[in-house]
């Protein structure tokens, strides 16, 4: 029974099992995994995905693996290291794998800076007789602390004495050597004070004993010093002196001083004053001044200045000045006019009865109203004594001449490589030899008053820059300047080189007239003034010149340069250009007149007259435009011709030459004219002509004629080609020489 009750009870469960089993028979279909737990650098995470069947509910589950990118980052600041503590680099530091990691994500192997000290060497400074040394060491950049050199132990005293143990450095003087020793600034501008207190140091010796650096802190001069201060080769840096003061300089006023000043040089300085300016002495009478070098110095007074002194009755020697600028000006007298800016050296201003010997100035600029030199300014013989420049050597100085700025008339200017003006007094001499100048150049800055007297100064490379006004007629002529006697006899024979002469309007520049005299210069009754000596007396005037320039200029009468005596005058390179003629006002040269607005010539068959070029200029209201004689090669170009009377253009030859070289006439505009354009006389056979790219309106004489050449010798060509007439192109034509005259017309 028992038995069978069991049995009817398992039959029962198996009954009811199998019709759950029935009921629950299906394939899971899961969704999506959903990540649960993520992972990271440490730990795995997890995820899990249900079946999507409706009451079924049945689950997933699975690891996800450990993700070595997947960091938990704070971002820590960097510290520097010190010498005592460690630093840090800046860095991103993981939370939980501990590892550290810069900005790109990149794995750092260390992030700590060690501390310690940064060493540099620092060699050894060897003491000298007044100035300590040290030892060598090696210095922390961080804390300062001092090191034996190569190891870390520290150091305190790395002074080593001066030799001189018995130098008083607060009163800057050594037993020992019986001197006062200046190590510093600080010293050096005390002893100034000193000086400047009435301590005046007679017979006693003051040296430098190391560089010295015033930092262009303003400096006071040095007055009345009567002992020895030497620099004993040493350098004074940056000096400046600033104000109107009269008698500055590193040392100022030395009058009646008998001191010595020598060996060192100043480098570097910037010194304004009134007058008796320099970068050494300012005034002086008596003091010496020996092996003094100054370079890279500025200096501007009104009066009296130099690079080595200002003003002085002494003796200098062996000095040099390099890189020196000096701008003198004019200043403000109490009646309201202006006065000086003058007497300006590369070495001294002013020198009366005393010498100047073995100096050197190079890469010198010189600005005044007037004399003006490379070495002296003025050299004067005085006081029953003579005066000397000699052995010296002057390069590379440009000199300028002002006399706009603050005017006070036009002054003789007295310039020069070596010495400006040389003053002889009472049988004593200012003598001046065995000196060397090169690369010496001019500048003039004229107005109507000096303009004159800049043409009758100018050298070899100058410039005479004229003011915007009117002028009156100029003259390029002998004068007491420049002029050389080259002949005794009945009548003085006077000799002047012009090279490198170029005279510039600045603005509007209206001159009267120009005139170049040479020859033999004469009147029937003596009337005629000899420019070197002021008598009333005839001369011979021989002017040879070249590279001559004229720019920017207006000339309301004519230009004529007067070479009627050909072996008395020769121009090798005559320029004129972006230059107005008009002879409206002319007597001479206006239509109604008989010459040229530009008159050049010579005779007796000489070919002195050489390369010419005019170009940009204008013409207008003239009996001729320009007229030349005896000239080898010429051009005429970019050139306007207006209301000519004769010929727009004339190269005339005197019976024994003819017109000779490259002849251009070139994109120049002819208009109004009732003579021909081109005039010429003989040709030689060496002449090569191009009239070319010209244009032409209403401009020929009554036939119809355009060019015209007297005997045009066998081998000579002239081009015409791209003429216009009238706006109409002529036809191109090439005409070689043969012995006869050429007509070319504008049919």
């Amino acid at each position: 029974m028992k038995k069978t009750l069991i049995a009817l009870l398992c039959a029962a469960i198996l009954l009811v099992s199998g019709s759950l089993l029935v009921s629950c028979a299906h394939v899971c279909t899961y969704g999506e995994w959903q990540v649960v737990t993520e992972s990271t650098c440490t730990n795995k995470g997890e995820r899990q995905r249900t079946c999507t069947a409706d009451g079924c509910g049945k689950k997933q589950t699975e690891e996800i693996a450990v993700d070595p990118t997947k960091h938990d980052l704070e971002p820590v600041n960097g510290e520097d290291s010190d010498c005592t503590t460690d630093g840090t680099v800046a860095h991103n530091h993981c939370t939980l794998c501990g590892k550290n990691f810069d900005e790109q994500g990149n794995e750092l192997d260390k992030v700590t800076i060690s501390k310690g000290h940064k060493l540099s060497a620092v060699p050894a400074q060897t003491a000298s007789q007044h100035v300590a040394g040290t030892l060598a060491y090696d210095e922390c950049e961080v804390c300062h602390k001092k090191f034996e050199t190569g190891t870390d132990k520290e150091i305190t005293d790395i002074v080593v004495p001066a030799e001189h143990a018995d130098y008083d450095a607060d009163n800057f003087y050594c037993s020992t050597c019986d001197k006062y020793v200046i190590v510093n600034a600080e010293q050096l501008a005390a002893f100034r004070d000193s000086v400047n207190g009435g301590n005046n140091y007679n017979g006693k010796t003051v040296v430098l004993d190391a560089d010295i650096d015033l930092d262009s802190v303003e400096w006071n001069s040095i007055n009345l010093f009567a002992g020895t201060f030497d620099g004993q080769n040493h350098v004074i840096k940056n000096l400046k002196i600033v104000g109107e003061a009269n008698s500055v300089g590193l040392f100022g006023n030395q009058w009646q001083c008998r001191a010595t000043i020598c060996n060192f040089t100043v480098d570097g300085a910037d010194i304004q004053g009134g007058e008796n300016v320099a970068v050494v002495v300012g005034y002086t009478a008596s003091t010496r001044v020996t092996n003094v070098k100054v370079c890279n110095a500025e200096i501007t007074s009104a009066h009296f200045a130099g690079g080595i002194v200002g003003y002085g009755y002494c003796k200098i020697d062996d000095c040099t000045v390099e890189n020196l600028t000096i701008t003198c000006i004019p200043n403000l007298q109490s009646d309201g006019t202006y006065d000086n800016g003058d007497k300006v050296g590369g070495i001294i201003g002013y020198l009366c009865a005393g010498d100047v010997q073995g100096c050197t100035a190079t890469n010198v600029s010189l600005k005044g109203y007037r004399d003006i030199g490379g070495i002296v300014g003025a050299l004067v013989a005085s006081d029953g004594t003579d005066a000397s420049a000699k052995n010296n050597v002057s390069s590379k100085i440009h000199i300028i001449v002002d006399q706009v700025t603050n005017s006070y008339g036009g002054k003789d200017m007295y310039v020069d490589g070596v010495v400006g003006r040389s003053i002889n007094d009472g049988g004593y001499l200012a003598i001046v030899e065995n000196n060397q100048a090169s690369e010496i150049s001019y500048e003039y800055i004229v107005d109507n008053a000096s303009a004159q007297k800049a043409l009758d100064s100018a050298k070899a490379n100058s410039i005479i820059k004229l003011a915007a006004g009117e002028y009156d007629k100029l003259y390029i002529r002998q004068s007491v300047a420049t002029s050389v006697k080259t002949n005794e006899g009945s009548y003085p024979w006077y000799k002047r080189e012009l090279t490198n002469l170029s005279i510039l309007g600045e603005g509007t520049a209206v001159i009267r007239g120009l005139e170049f005299i040479s020859g033999h210069v004469y009147s029937t009754d003596n009337s005629v003034t000899d420019p070197v000596t002021g008598n009333k007396q005839n001369y011979y005037s021989n002017i040879a010149c070249k590279n001559l320039v004229f720019n920017g200029i207006k000339f309301v009468d004519y230009m004529e340069f007067n070479g009627w005596e050909s072996t008395l005058f020769s121009v090798d390179g005559l320029e004129v250009s972006n230059c107005k003629f008009d002879m409206k006002d002319s007597a001479k040269a206006s239509n109604t007149g008989t010459t040229a607005a530009i008159h050049i010539g010579s005779s007796n068959g000489e070919r002195n007259l050489k390369n010419f070029v005019f170009d940009s200029c204008e013409f207008s209201n003239a009996f001729q435009g320009i007229y030349t004689v005896n000239v080898e090669n010429m051009t005429v170009s970019n050139c306007k011709f207006d209301n000519i009377k004769h010929n727009a253009i004339a190269m005339q030859s005197s019976d024994q030459s003819a017109v000779g070289g490259n002849i251009v006439i070139a994109n120049n505009t002819f208009t109004n004219g009732t003579d021909r354009v081109l005039r010429f006389n003989n040709i030689d056979a060496t002449a090569r002509i191009s009239f070319a790219d010209n244009e032409i309106t209403d401009f020929c004489d009554s036939a119809g004629e355009l060019i015209k050449s007297g005997i045009m010798s066998e081998g000579a060509i002239l081009r015409f080609e791209n003429v216009k007439y009238n706006g109409n192109m002529l036809s191109a034509s090439t005409t070689e020489g043969a012995n006869a005259s050429i007509i070319l017309k504008n049919s």
